[in-house]
């Protein structure tokens, strides 16, 4: 489980046992939206649904909110891991 580095899993190179994990994977999707287009992004800061802005990625159609894209990256170097976003 990646619970406790903010994903929902870890990816390990080898055993568990003999290594830390070296990647944190955040799985997005659910939404059953198209990829491609525009990112739904309008500049609004206030946490409408054009602004994508905190809430769990369920609340934008799968999409993955910039707060918590933020947040993701910016604890990475400290956990001395790789972010991998997985979209299904």
């Amino acid at each position: 489980s990646g619970l406790q580095f903010g994903c929902e899993l870890v990816l390990y190179a080898d055993s568990p046992g003999k290594v830390h994990s070296d990647f944190c994977v955040h799985v997005v999707g659910g939404g059953g939206g198209s990829s491609s287009g525009s990112s739904g992004y309008d500049g609004n800061t206030n946490g409408d649904a054009n602004g994508y802005c905190g809430g769990n990625d369920e609340d934008y159609g799968g999409r993955l909110d910039w707060r918590t894209l933020q947040t993701l990256v910016r604890s990475m170097p400290d956990l001395h891991k790789t972010l991998i976003v997985a979209n299904v």
